[in-house]
């Protein structure tokens, strides 16, 4: 299959060593075993049904409708599945404090009291029927919560009446929204959204990252460190930078601050871990929970694997750096990592098993990239998602030719491609990060061909970034070309190439030595999260090479 390559000189595509140089100047500031606690407040409700108008200004429900009855006869009230959304939503919001302490370096540890409300409330009881959206902060229902905690989250399942089917039926809700601290009264933040269900794009831990980051921001502002960067990204706000979208943005915020501000808050408590072997990772995570779960629960962040050597693997990377080398989630936001791949393992000298040790693979997670194929032999760039007999693996192939073509092979199982699988391709062409500049797109692929195109659109002038999801019907970009897929018999798998015509996308520059930043996942028809072949909403780094 593609014979033709050899005819061709290419550029490859190789790893580059110079990641760690991304990482926030604060990412290699002097560590510390002390940490700041915050004691938050979670309200979860099992049910909360809208009496307000929705956004189309309908109402919510008839006059006199029965909306409890209508629950009890859908089986709704205690479903097995709401018991399911409420384990979920407690292991996502562990998940997303644990994504806290991992990327604040260990320097704050968040600590949850649960209430759980199982009878089904309207929201006029707890929200704002003037902003149907919104909660107000002094709503009585909650007492002096504010005074008492370092910061407040409310989680609810949200029904809406469908004026079409005549029932309530479960909605993802409007987003989340964030009232920041005041110094003044001592008040703490205030986070209250809705959990997704199930299947959803994202879940309760990115909204619980996203919106506890509105609430640090101001207890950091609050606290006399107005300098945090606004989790709402745009160049014209000077806080963009050389990372992904969602979790990535916000692991590098985070990162960003120094270890001895975090002396400086005014809510919360300094303490300080225990740290036998001198690595700076506790040799016990201090996460707690003030409430007995109503269901079986287990929660086992990660600790020192070993306390008394500081690098257990005897790779050449110390434990820590390991550690810190990824954001830690596996779930993103409409990502999740594919289970063929892994983050880097303190506890495995060769993660990613390719026989070349942690401590000198320029990229230990992604076998087999570290090496540069000769132009000769007709060899491209490939990166290998799983096994190639696997039904869920796949595989990104990639070479840049002297007719100035970027051109991108995907491939798959030829049976799950015409069950409906899609591709997901992500490039940001001058590596400098998905929120600077136009030269950020997204592919996603199926077999009729591109299902969608995106461009975003950071210029230096505007303060919320967009999406061009057009770009394509303009005349410098008919240089974007998706070939036919074909079918390689013996593999039993289904290639699809993608050409990016470079002299019509002028932001590249692809010569030697040049970066792109890239990512790419598969998805079942109908999924909403795509398995990546690296880490959920993050780019990887490769160098354009003859």
């Amino acid at each position: 299959m593609r014979t033709f390559l050899t005819t061709v000189a290419i550029m490859l595509l190789c790893l580059s060593t110079a990641v760690a140089a991304e990482q926030p100047q604060s990412f290699v500031g002097q560590p510390d075993t002390r940490y700041r606690e915050l004691s938050t407040k979670v309200y979860y409700y099992h049910a909360v049904i809208n009496d307000f108008p929705d956004e189309d200004g309908n109402p919510a429900m008839p006059d006199g409708f029965d909306w409890m009855a209508d629950l009890k006869a859908q089986g709704e009230l205690f479903a097995e599945h709401g018991i399911w959304e409420m384990s979920d939503a407690v292991d996502q919001m562990d998940e997303g404090r644990l994504f806290y302490w991992r990327n604040s370096r260990f320097n704050c540890i968040i600590n949850y009291d649960w209430e759980f409300i199982n009878e089904p409330v309207l929201r006029s009881t707890i929200a704002n029927e003037e902003a149907p959206y919104h909660s107000p902060v002094d709503h009585p229902a909650y007492g002096d919560d504010r005074y008492n905690y370092d910061g407040l989250f409310q989680i609810y399942r949200l029904f809406q009446y469908n004026p079409e089917t005549r029932h309530m039926e479960r909605v993802a809700g409007g987003g989340g929204f964030t009232w920041g601290a005041d110094a003044e009264t001592g008040q703490c933040g205030w986070s209250w959204y809705a959990a997704p269900p199930r299947g959803h794009y994202c879940g309760s831990d990115w909204l619980m990252v996203h919106e506890f980051g509105h609430q640090l921001d101001s207890l950091f502002e609050q606290s006399g460190h107005p300098e945090l960067w606004f989790n709402h990204l745009a160049p014209e706000l000077s806080n963009t930078a050389r990372f992904g979208e969602h979790f990535d943005a916000n692991s590098f915020i985070l990162r960003r601050i120094r270890e001895s501000d975090w002396e400086d808050l005014n809510w919360g408590q300094m303490k300080e871990f225990t740290d036998d072997d001198g690595d700076f990772i506790p040799l016990e995570t201090p996460f707690f929970h003030n409430t007995e779960m109503p269901f079986d629960y287990f929660f086992e962040p990660y600790t020192d694997p070993d306390d008394s050597n500081a690098d257990t693997d005897g790779d050449g990377v110390d434990d820590r750096t390991e550690l810190l080398a990824s954001n830690g989630n596996r779930e993103g936001h409409g990502e999740v990592l594919s289970g063929h791949m892994k983050m880097q393992d303190p506890e495995d000298p060769d993660t990613d098993g390719d026989g070349l040790l942690d401590g000198e693979d320029p990229y230990p997670c992604v076998a087999d990239f570290d090496s540069i194929p000769s132009a000769e032999s007709g060899s491209t760039g490939v990166i290998d998602c799983g096994p190639a007999g696997a039904d869920d693996a796949f595989s990104v192939e990639l070479q840049y030719t002297l007719e100035q073509k970027l051109e991108i092979w995907l491939s798959t199982s030829a049976l799950e491609w015409e069950a409906g699988r899609r591709f997901k391709l992500m490039l940001d062409l001058d590596n400098n990060g998905w929120f600077v500049g136009n030269d950020n797109y997204r592919f996603v692929i199926n077999k009729e061909g591109i299902e969608q195109a995106a461009r975003n659109i950071c210029p230096e002038s505007i303060e919320h970034p967009s999406e061009d999801r057009a770009f394509l019907d303009a005349a410098p970009f008919k240089g974007v070309e998706l070939l036919e897929s074909w079918l390689d018999g013996d593999s039993g798998r289904v290639t699809v190439k993608l050409t990016l015509d470079c002299e019509l996308f002028n932001e590249l520059g692809a010569v030697p030595g040049e970066m792109i930043g890239i990512n790419a996942g598969i998805a079942p028809e109908g999924a909403k999260r795509f398995e990546m072949f690296t880490e959920p909403n993050t780019l990887l780094p490769v160098e354009l090479r003859r």
